[in-house]
């Protein structure tokens, strides 16, 4: 689940790629959620 390693990408790439899948997966939640009365919750993280 989720997406791997983008340290390949260039960092506006990725930050697209980012923001676009975040986006898609809010949107599908809002219409048909896994679970009733759940939240869905975003891990992101950098090595920098």
């Amino acid at each position: 689940m989720g997406t791997t390693d983008l340290s390949a990408m260039p960092n506006l790439s990725a930050l697209s790629l980012i923001k676009s899948t975040i986006m898609q997966a809010h949107t599908e939640w809002e219409l048909i959620p896994e679970f009733e009365d759940s939240t869905l919750l975003f891990c992101i993280t950098t090595d920098t």
